[in-house]
């Protein structure tokens, strides 16, 4: 059930190169660096804002316990001692340029 309601996708540089080479890019560089993020509220209402569509069709009891379930497994990585939630955010930044739409 997961895989089909799955909504992200995170491919690697490597992955990421090669698609943008076969369209026709030039990549000149690709980084892969990591950006811890605070989350303004809980971790219960980012889930609300980002993975809603896992939870669509489940009744609030059932999306509250799950919510509950993923804090509590979450909390001890992912929550500070002031309480505030931070997420494993990783960016990847990268150059390309296709050839053909260079200006002449």
């Amino acid at each position: 059930m997961f895989t089909e309601r799955n909504p992200w996708h995170f491919p690697d540089p490597d992955s990421w190169t090669t698609d943008l080479k076969a369209t026709g890019f030039r990549v000149s560089s690709v980084e892969r660096f990591e950006r811890p993020t605070p989350l303004p509220t809980s971790l219960g209402d980012w889930i609300d804002t980002f993975g809603n569509g896992l939870l669509a069709g489940l009744d609030a009891h059932a999306r509250s316990e799950i919510k509950a379930e993923a804090e509590a497994a979450a909390a001890p990585i992912h929550r500070t001692r002031d309480r505030t939630w931070i997420l494993d955010y990783v960016r990847l930044r990268f150059v390309a340029i296709k050839p053909a739409t260079l200006p002449k």
